[in-house]
């Protein structure tokens, strides 16, 4: 029996090389920048996908008249691309690898252009000085450019780069202008621009300063829009241009600018703006701030070389307050509504009242006020009282006795609350409060344009405290209970009642903190601690929602429910964002927040951001 040789030949190869499309093998990029190399690789896509079928290829790259012939070194790689090595020809140009297995060629189209960047030489660059702010096509005039193939522009300032495609390509082989796309540089400074294939070159055109410089001038900074906060605790301004400037307020506004805004101001730079979050300032005068920035004050064009940009000029700058437009100050007093009577004696005459050891705060405790809105200038308080005592089965000259020191009580609180501030909390001596009475502390708020906010009030009342033994009461903090930002943050204040403290009233506390939201209550899983910290961002605008605390004295699971050593709720709102409220980035904001009066009794602070939510 006869068989044909060549037939078990072709039936050999298709076996070892499967049929496939002539179009699903090809060079891939289509152009590769030698550079200076010797060697150069090229990648094959589709070709093979073993090593032991790569054994079976051969592959020789041509020119495409075929005249100048390079063997070739293939292997495989990770992606089961051929990656065929050659010696770099001399002469650079278009090219063509073609591959055989087992002396039959296989049919693909094998074309690719070789470049080099470091041939390139960049002779000019149109325009080579330029505003800062302008956008502009810059226009290089490239030598040796030998294949019209698409190039890339390069700029850069030392510290950022960018590259980009460019347009078009006009000219010949001895002088050919490139043009860039219309781009806008951000800073006052000298760039560096260049053309390359691909971006592999950069580095080598660049360290053989084979690019061309722009300038780009920056003009003074110009205030071209200023305003207020809401809560009037900032006042900003918006430049024509990215600036910066001084950290300190002082060094950008003149002495009498820095009386206005407080000398304990603070100033930042972000952006195109700068903000100042105003200091201790006692009034706005005729409802304005006249702002005066210094002569020296520095303020320039944002990372722009001194050289090449010019210092703000000493403005003068008019701030209407609008006070229909600041918000009304909010506050609220929050403190102990039970003072302990620890020192057994009985106020007796208005003597006891003026010894001066009462009046200090040893031993006392404190009633601080919060306040969020408007920055707070002063505080008015009123201190009432009412008669609980059985009046009925006294003589009149034991009622008024007993009338003249109640009088003689709220006096001598008055005069200490007096001798105090309430920005910073004041303390009360349980010496100056009387029994069965009951006394309601009633504060008004006036900002810097004299607005006054809601009353808020505070009762209290002194307690005996032989033979009971002291709890403790649980009291939550906000700051806000609106907010505009994106962190709300809730702390807890511990205060005992009175009575006899135990040794262990304040050891081993457990803190369960949980969420409200319509009627449904959330327990927020793995924060045990007096802070919490919410990020607002998930919450929905213009909504109320209720954070409560829970304190215990042993971990709670729930297999091992306990009762509440003490509990405490709060509600909050998340206001809808107003540009008129926050021109300044959040972020900016937030670090600079001048303290609203919380006692930060506890610095175990705990996030949100690994905490889960459940139902």
């Amino acid at each position: 029996m006869t068989v044909n040789l060549s037939f078990v030949i072709i039936i050999s190869i298709l076996s070892i090389f499967p049929a496939r499309s002539t179009d699903e093998i090809y060079v891939s990029p289509f152009i590769y920048d030698v550079q200076n190399n010797i060697d150069t690789v090229i990648c094959i896509k589709g070709l093979v996908s073993t090593m032991d079928m790569i054994k079976k290829v051969s592959c020789n790259v041509m020119d495409l008249d075929s005249r100048i012939v390079i063997n070739t070194n293939l292997n495989l790689s990770n992606t089961l691309t051929v990656l065929a090595h050659f010696e770099t020809p001399t002469l650079l140009g278009a090219f063509k690898i073609q591959c055989s297995t087992f002396g039959s060629f296989i049919n693909f189209d094998g074309n690719f252009i070789l470049v080099n960047s470091l041939h390139l030489i960049v002779g000019n660059v149109e325009p080579s000085t330029i505003k800062l702010g302008e956008s502009v096509s810059f226009k290089l005039e490239i030598f040796n450019l030998t294949e019209p193939v698409p190039l890339m522009c390069h700029i850069t300032d030392g510290e950022d780069y960018i590259v980009l495609p460019t347009n078009s390509i006009n000219g010949n082989k001895l002088s050919t202008w490139v043009i860039c796309p219309e781009y806008k540089l951000s800073r006052a400074t000298e760039y560096q621009i260049t053309v390359v294939y691909s971006i592999d070159a950069i580095n080598a055109m660049l360290s053989s300063n084979n690019f061309k410089v722009v300038t780009v001038q920056a003009n003074y900074p110009k205030v071209v829009k200023s305003g207020f906060t809401k809560d009037l605790r900032t006042i900003w301004f918006q430049f024509d241009q990215n600036v910066e400037g001084p950290n300190s307020c002082n060094d950008i506004f003149t002495p009498n600018t820095s009386t206005q805004i407080g000398y304990d101001a603070v100033c930042w730079f972000s952006s195109a703006y700068l903000t100042v979050l105003l200091g201790n300032i006692k009034t706005v005068k005729d409802n304005k701030l006249t702002i005066q920035f210094s002569s020296n004050n520095n303020i320039r064009s944002y990372r722009s070389w001194p050289k090449l940009s010019s210092s703000m000029l000493n403005n003068e700058i008019i701030i209407p307050i609008v006070s229909s437009e600041v918000t009304s100050p909010v506050y609220w007093l929050y403190g102990p509504r039970q003072f302990c009577n620890t020192h057994h004696e009985d106020i007796l005459e208005t003597s006891q009242f003026n010894r001066l050891p009462v009046y200090n705060c040893t031993g006392s405790q404190t009633i601080f006020v919060s306040t969020s809105g408007s920055l707070m200038l002063k505080y008015s308080s009123i201190l009432s009282f009412n008669d609980l005592s059985d009046s009925a089965h006294v003589s009149i000259d034991e009622s008024l006795q007993h009338a003249s020191l109640v009088r003689n009580s709220v006096r001598s609180l008055v005069i200490m609350m007096n001798r105090q501030d309430f920005t910073a909390g004041v303390c009360l001596n349980s010496v100056l409060m009387l029994p069965y009475v009951e006394y309601t502390l009633e504060v008004s708020g006036t900002n810097i344009l004299n607005q006054t906010g809601p009353k808020s009030h505070l009762m209290f009342k002194l307690i005996e405290t032989n033979g009971v033994k002291s709890q403790l009461k649980l009291q939550i903090m906000a700051s806000p209970t609106s907010t505009i930002g994106s962190e709300a943050v809730f702390e807890t204040v511990l205060y005992p009642t009175c009575g006899e403290p135990t040794e262990d009233s304040y050891n081993n506390l457990q803190f369960s903190w949980y969420l409200i939201t319509d009627d449904i209550k959330n327990t927020i899983i793995g924060v045990n601690g007096p802070v919490l910290i919410l990020d607002t961002k998930r919450f929905g605008r213009s909504k109320n929602y209720t954070i409560g605390c829970e304190l215990y004295d042993e971990i709670v699971t729930p297999e091992t429910q306990r009762t509440a050593l003490a509990k405490d709720e709060i509600q909050f709102g998340i206001k809808p964002f107003d540009a008129k409220t926050v021109i300044v980035p959040q972020q900016i904001v937030v670090p600079f927040g001048r303290s609203i009066h919380l006692q930060t009794k506890h610095q175990n602070y705990v996030t949100m951001g690994d905490v889960q939510v459940c139902k």
